[in-house]
């Protein structure tokens, strides 16, 4: 498999991601304070996962829409949460057609480490001008690489553990980095107690500050102010996050 249709094969058997992640509120605060500060009437948000975000945020705003490449992690959250209103589109990021001029468009959580290749990140970026006026403010929450990512770890790892349908799934690691396509591969072995182990592949293509600042300015993004972590301290070198803060240039 290619790597979309890896990416898209962990979030077609949402059951595990929605479990694995069911706790995660790292990020809750962050979206929380932002929200409250920009005061957008239209949210777009691109990966939805298992739609905490939403959970979270949507009734903070008068339209709050989500855009994901797996048909089935909507499915499942619209069967979960009739309450909620607002559009959910199953697309690929790369080619965003949606007829709303957003306020806030965010990606959370290294959604945007699913674009790989330049031509890659000019459709994507080509597409969020068709969404986007010079108001809009664009987050982008991802990783800040670091030596241990590219370092290769040929064994497996035990890193996390969750219930799913009240039995223990252990989840076992191993990764390596591509310098050629700068993608960290991470092998992921979900081993259930009754013996059944799941395997997936998760490609994450990673930034580098200094790229992603150039990347930035070639697609006409000027850069508002770059974050490095949730907690809304200025991004170092050694940061565990870079969160970007971008809007249309207008010059490109």
């Amino acid at each position: 498999m290619n790597n979309y249709d890896e990416i898209k094969n962990i979030y077609d058997n949402n059951f595990i991601y929605n479990n694995e992640f069911a706790n995660y509120d790292d990020d809750f605060s962050f979206w929380n304070h932002w929200i409250k500060k920009i005061k957008p009437a239209k949210v777009l948000e691109i990966g939805i996962g298992n739609g905490r975000l939403i959970k979270l945020l949507s009734n903070t705003v008068s339209q709050y829409d989500g855009l994901d490449i797996s048909q089935n992690i909507i499915n499942n959250f619209i069967e979960k949460n009739s309450w909620y209103k607002g559009n959910l589109f199953n697309q690929d990021m790369k080619y965003i057609n949606i007829n709303t001029i957003y306020d806030l468009i965010i990606l959370p959580f290294n959604t945007f480490c699913y674009l790989y290749t330049l031509d890659d990140l000019k459709r994507f970026f080509t597409g969020i001008k068709k969404i986007s006026n010079s108001n809009t403010i664009i987050i982008i929450d991802i990783i800040n690489p670091n030596i241990h990512d590219m370092s290769e770890q040929k064994k497996y790892k035990l890193c996390n553990h969750f219930i799913i349908n009240h039995e223990m799934c252990k989840l076992y690691e191993k990764h390596y980095y591509n310098y050629d396509t700068e993608v960290i591969n991470y092998s992921k072995k979900y081993v259930f107690s009754n013996g059944k182990i799941m395997n997936f592949n998760l490609p994450v293509r990673i930034f580098f500050h200094q790229e992603l600042l150039n990347l930035f300015n070639l697609f006409g993004f000027e850069i508002l102010n770059i974050l490095g972590d949730y907690n809304n301290e200025n991004y170092k070198f050694n940061s565990r996050k870079q969160i970007a803060f971008i809007k249309r240039s207008d010059e490109k």
